[in-house]
């Protein structure tokens, strides 16, 4: 997109935004909606020697319907850029330019580039002859008085700055260099724009007016002031600091620019013309693949082609030593299919550069991983509606929540045989076993950096009151990391799931009871029993979720029972004799959502009470919604992912005046909640993790053989100061406490982060499981996010990019790599410690240095603690109150200072009464969230077709490693393919086992192609003697596997789909049983059925056979047919009524008749 008029009749040709650090102070959304007020329809950045916001820059504009110019203030050497000059009075000069064209903007990337890897000496400077060599395309001016012109006029050099002048014009050319006028109250500036213009009129040199933007507001000229005394550590007291001789250098409106530079001629109207003709366009559609050049001088798609065949067949070798009867017509075809889709999406040199390295890595003894791990089968999987369910009981098609706390459907289920050492982290007062390849979504720990006794290994957090110059947690940040590369103190993520805030309303007559006796009109439901049609009490029959029936669900769920005899039903709540309150409440409630009358019965010698209401279609509706009896009891998944939020808090507050306790006689400020029901007390954490509180979910095993469980949900510490404002009906009190542990973890908008207790190792033999979950590619188990696992690809195995066949496992490509979506496909690879650093120079080497290899730029900011504690230094306040200060922010990572203010009584009261700290908060405001410095990523990288200065400019890091000046998601933006180059410790582990196994005497053993059936195994499974196996241990799945008789592997992962509340009430599971066994034929309602449900003798079981369905009877792609899965996963509506529509009319196209 490109946008080539503009109708503001000035334009900002000299600014420095955030990216300019510690030196400029304009925020790129701020300058653009400044602009938009302005009327100003283009506008320009020119950050201090780097470009790190350029693109960022670009498409904001675009989507403000503003026109982007892209430049940079540029350094220039005073001779030759590899001179270390000291910069002093008579170092760099500054001059400013513009990206005129994508030639220029290639021009400006390598002399920005060549500043930072070549010309760095304090700063990154070029030189004239780089200049010379690199000017096409870009528009120059004169910059502020540090511009070489400026500086020789100030001086009176007229002739040295003539010669300068002439210098420029004939490096740029005529009407490309242009002399800056300014009006910035500095009083030689004046002299200096006359000498100018007597310039311009001498040499014909057009002038321009700009202004050298470096804040927004003229109100920010203290903070600006400030943020430059912090780039170098200076106070405002210090005599001689650097500072600027001005408050004009702030982002001035057109007519101010006109009313103080408009009498330079054409000065103002120059700018609108530059403007016109600066024409820059990012690529966001494109692909820049490696180059990948092969000795046989074969084109990429050929050698791509090629690989993939002859991998194949050495592949194909493999599957018919296992199995003899394969069916190799299906992989052939799988591999035809999938090599089309790679070639038309333009892929081939993406998997030949993977497929490379691997390679490499293999031949020279580094072991590599597929990047990808699995849980134990006990992992309990976090569902949408807040409960936990073991992962070998998932199914295709469950919701669950995400690393980013979105809800998805699960696309697959996988299980492996695992026999490994598997990693073990304790956190979230739970225990998460998998194996240690396997991602997490975590953040790396640092210790204390104040060197104590005390501290010394002290992990560094949020929490933390100690002062110290250097604070690591303020670079926190949560990135994927491998388990077995996880460290007790780091801290694993909880993520905060946002409920999607729907109107709720429940419609009784939709209840599963009798329907055959249930009347209803528009507003009333009852019941007509007998024959003489006797009516039971009419109640309502709409029920919205509203503030009542939150509160009456609170009650029931904490207190509530029904009775739903034969002859007797009724509905009540039990309360202590002294909650008579709460008692007349629930039944002024009951009439107000049911119009349902009740009556308080008082129990004879207990001190107890009963409130009783007579109505079986209330009874069964509050049961069906919340589940029968104390053990079963739930929040309505409804409301858990769709509830309001204020009404949500009202339901919880009403629980725990049931079985809440407030916590009035500790010692410490902390309350509980405790139930029988484990699902109702995962519901309420995941609940209370929306709102920001963290707590514990503790089991007290009862020592009576018929009693249940007790799980206690317990909260403490700081967090409770806030409980009273969000949970008003259940009040607690605040204990005079001076200290509050909360090193346990810490909090933000988008998640909770908790401390790993302690992490271990031990040898596992056994399954192992992980699902698919897209376009996350995540889940949360036990607590604790984790990275998915991918779907299959035919091609990848053949390149010996991953070891898992896709046939064998009926994994679905599409969800590899979807035809219909272009995105890259998700292929992560590990590589052992000791051998990442061999495989990432070959990566250097191979594809062409550090001109076609960097790595990746990230950048620290000035976040709320660390802001305060620099700008207090700067105004030289004393660093005792400045901490004192610091510490009164909450302990929430990434907090604003407005939610610290006002989340904070002290701190408010202190910025309001106390005039230093009131100027120290405002200035913090303005300078918050500002980029400090930029750092190297630790894993990825990034590979070009072309070197890399061709798209975007690089960076030098500390190490002296290339690095780009973009960041990740820039980098992938404008089509550039980034890799990860981790190491994984466990391959190393694994590699050094072999090798002593080999030392010993003993052949080394295939990993790949250990058989997994057992004979002896499959005969106890048929015998049901399965007590103690994972997964096959209820008495209900005891008899199923008494009947079904396993014989093959399949034909468990058919009875683990089969064992759930659908199939085995609707009657599936006997049929198939039935079937199995030949007792009953095997029907398919269409012949060309047969090939996809033969396999589970025409039940459809799985996603899979749905979608393969879908293709051969109504004629649908499989991306389509992914599309279907998708909607009937999510059961929207909508979507599902546009695939009946669709699905209808697919058999027109084959010879299927409409009528089956």
């Amino acid at each position: 997109m490109t946008m080539t008029t503009t109708s503001s009749d000035f334009t900002h040709l000299h600014l420095h935004t955030q990216y300019s650090l510690l030196d400029g102070a304009i925020r790129i959304d701020a300058l653009l909606k400044r602009a938009k007020e302005f009327g100003m329809d283009t506008v320009a950045i020119t950050d201090h020697g780097t470009m790190f916001g350029a693109v960022e820059f670009y498409e904001k504009a675009l989507r403000a319907e503003i026109k982007p110019i892209v430049g940079c203030e540029c350094y220039l050497a005073p001779r030759r850029l590899t001179d270390k000059t000291p910069l002093d009075s008579k170092g760099s000069r500054h001059l400013v330019l513009l990206a005129e064209n994508q030639e220029g903007y290639r021009n400006l990337c390598k002399l920005a580039s060549v500043a930072q890897m070549k010309g760095f000496y304090y700063k990154p400077r070029i030189d004239k002859e780089l200049l010379k060599a690199h000017s096409k395309g870009l528009i120059a001016s004169s910059a502020c008085l540090h511009g070489e012109i400026p500086m020789l006029l100030k001086e009176g050099k007229t002739e040295e700055a003539d010669a300068a002048a002439r210098f420029y014009l004939e490096t740029f050319g005529e009407n490309n260099f242009f002399l800056e006028v300014q009006h910035n109250g500095i009083p030689v500036q004046e002299k200096v724009n006359e000498a100018l213009l007597e310039m311009s009129q001498r040499l014909s040199i057009p002038l321009i007016a700009t202004n050298d933007c470096h804040y927004l507001d003229k109100g920010d000229v203290r903070a600006h002031d400030v943020l430059l005394c912090i780039q170098t550590g200076r106070t405002v007291n210090d005599e001689g600091r650097f500072k600027f001789a001005t408050d004009q250098l702030y982002f001035k409106s057109g007519d101010e620019m006109r009313a103080q530079l408009g009498h330079f001629p054409g000065a103002i109207e120059n700018t609108v013309g530059i403007a016109k003709r600066c024409e820059i366009e990012f690529d966001f559609n494109t692909y820049h693949f490696p180059q990948f050049d092969a000795d046989s001088g074969m084109s990429a798609d050929a050698l791509f082609e090629k690989k993939v065949r002859d991998g194949y067949a050495e592949r194909m070798e493999q599957v018919r030593a296992k199995n003899p009867d394969i069916d190799e017509k299906v992989y052939q075809e799988r591999l035809d299919y999938e090599i089309g889709v790679i070639n038309q999406m333009g892929f081939p040199g993406y998997f030949l550069i993977v497929a490379d390295f691997i390679q490499y890595g293999k031949q020279n003894g580094v072991p590599v991983g597929p990047g990808r791990g699995c849980v134990c089968p006990d992992t309990k999987v976090l569902l949408a509606d807040g409960r936990e369910t073991e992962i070998r009981h998932i199914n295709a098609g469950d919701h669950v929540i995400t690393h980013m706390g979105n809800v998805l459907p699960v696309q697959d289920k996988m299980a492996y045989d695992c026999d490994e050492e598997i990693v073990h982290l304790d956190a979230a007062n739970q225990r998460l076993s998998l194996t240690s390849d396997h991602k997490i979504w975590a953040v790396r720990s640092q210790k204390c950096t104040v060197d104590s006794e005390k501290t010394r290994n002290v992990i560094c957090k949020p929490a933390c009151t100690r002062h110290c110059a250097k604070k690591p947690f303020e670079r926190y940040q949560p990135e994927w990391i491998r388990a077995g590369q996880l460290r007790t103190g780091d801290f694993v993520v909880f993520p905060r799931n946002r409920s999607e805030d729907r109107k709720i309303v429940f419609d009784l007559a939709q209840l599963p009871g009798s329907q055959a006796t249930l009347n209803f009109d528009d507003s009333l439901i009852w019941y007509e029993i007998g024959t003489n049609r006797l009516q039971t009490n009419k109640v309502r029959r709409i029920v919205p979720f509203d503030t009542n029936f939150a509160k009456l669900l609170g009650y029931y769920i904490a207190e509530g029972w029904s009775r739903l005899a034969e002859r007797e039903c009724a509905v009540g709540f039990g309360f202590h004799k002294k909650e008579t309150r709460y008692a007349e409440e629930v039944r002024q409630l009951l009439k107000a959502v049911f119009n349902l009358e009740s009556k308080i019965v008082f129990h004879k010698t207990r001190n107890a009470l009963q409130v009783i209401g007579y109505s079986r279609i209330v009874g069964e509706f509050l049961a069906s919604l919340c589940g029968q009896g104390a053990n079963h009891v739930r929040i309505p998944s409804e409301i858990v992912r769709d509830g309001n939020d204020e009404l949500v808090k009202i339901l919880i507050a009403h629980m725990f005046r049931g079985d809440g306790h407030d916590g009035a006689c500790n010692q410490h400020i902390s309350i509980k909640y405790s139930t029988t029901s484990p699902t109702l007390a995962f519901q309420l954490r995941f609940l209370l993790a929306r709102f920001g509180y963290w707590t514990t979910v503790v089991r007290r095993d009862t020592q009576h053989e018929n009693w249940a469980h007790e799980y206690s949900v317990k909260l403490s510490g700081r967090q409770l100061l806030r409980w009273n404002d969000d949970f008003p009906a259940f009040p607690i009190a605040h204990t005079d406490q001076k200290f509050y542990r909360n090193d346990s973890f810490y909090t933000d908008d988008e998640a909770v982060y908790v401390k790993i207790r302690n992490t271990s190792r031990s040898d596992y033999k056994g399954k192992v499981y992980d699902i698919t979950v897209s376009p996350d590619t995540s889940y949360v188990a036990n607590s604790v996010a984790i990275h998915n696992s991918a779907a299959g690809s035919m091609v990848a195995y053949s390149m010996g990019i991953t070891d898992l066949d896709p046939i064998e496992h009926g994994l679905i490509f599409e969800r590899f790599l979807n035809p219909s979506r272009i995105s890259m496909p998700d292929i992560d690879v590990d590589f052992c410690i000791n051998g990442r650093e061999k495989v990432f120079k070959y990566v250097v080497e191979r594809y062409g240095g550090g001109d076609y290899v960097a790595q990746i730029i990230t950048f620290g900011k000035l976040k709320t603690r660390a802001v305060i504690r620099d700008v207090g230094r700067a105004l030289d306040i004393p660093l005792r109150e400045v901490d004192a200060i610091a510490k009164m922010v909450p302990d929430v990572l990434n907090i604003s200072l407005d939610d610290a203010l006002e989340q904070e009584p002290k701190l408010r009261n202190l910025a309001d009464t106390d005039p230093r700290i009131g100027d120290l908060i405002r200035i913090c405001r303005t300078l918050e969230g500002l980029p400090r410095h930029a750092s190297t990523h630790a894993a990825g990288v990034v590979i070009g077709d072309k070197p890399l200065v061709e798209y975007l400019p690089l960076y030098k890091g500390k190490k002296g490693e290339v690095v780009t000046q973009l960041d990740m998601k820039k980098v992938e933006q404008i089509g550039l393919v980034k890799f990860d180059f981790l190491g994984l410790r466990n391959l190393t582990v694994i590699e050094n086992a072999l090798g002593l196994i080999e030392q010993g005497g003993v052949p080394r053993p295939d990993l790949l192609n250990l058989d997994s059936d057992d004979p002896a195994s499959y005969k106890l499974l048929c015998e049901g003697d399965t007590t103690g196996v994972f997964q096959l241990e209820s008495s209900g799945m005891k008899e199923l596997l008494r009947r079904l008789k396993p014989a093959r592997f399949d034909d468990i992962t058919a009875l683990v789909a089969l064992y759930r509340p659908g199939p085995l009430d609707s009657g599936m599971a006997d049929e198939y049983v039935e079937r199995r066994h030949g007792r009953k034929d095997v029907v398919y309602i269409l012949p060309e059925l047969e090939p996809i449900l033969n396999e589970t003798y025409g039940v459809i079981l799985y996603q899979e056979q749905v979608m393969n369905i879908a293709v051969v009877v109504a004629s649908y792609t499989m991306a389509e047919a992914d599309g279907l899965r998708k909607a009937m996963g999510k059961k929207i509506a909508e979507m599902m009524a546009q695939h009946r529509e669709r699905f209808i009319r697919g058999p027109l196209k084959t010879a299927i008749p409409k009528t089956k």
